[in-house]
């Protein structure tokens, strides 16, 4: 529902190799790269259930105020879930050493 597979695929490979050129051992590499990459999915995976759950609507009176809704959103806030949706520098991203 975010269109966000191959951005998170591209995302999964900087962090893993982040992970495994900081870390000599790999089994600890791709724990940390585990711990790291945890919050960032979840947040993916919760905005994406949204906007589907959304998206499923079938009543029409329900779709013409989620339409509505959606139509006289703050541009402010929707501005912020975009900015940490493309925003997110995988590459830059400090490790998490301990959940």
């Amino acid at each position: 529902n975010l269109g966000q597979a191959a951005c998170m695929a591209i995302e999964d490979a900087a962090g893993g190799a982040q992970a495994l050129a900081a870390i000599p051992d790999i089994a600890t590499a791709f724990r940390v790269y585990e711990m790291t990459r945890f919050q960032r999915t979840a947040m993916i995976v919760r905005e994406s259930l949204k906007l589907g759950a959304l998206g499923q609507w079938q009543n029409g009176l329900a779709c013409s105020l989620r339409n509505f809704a959606m139509q006289f959103s703050p541009e402010q806030g929707m501005r912020k879930r975009i900015r940490a949706l493309w925003l997110y520098d995988a590459w830059n991203t400090p490790l998490v050493m301990q959940g």
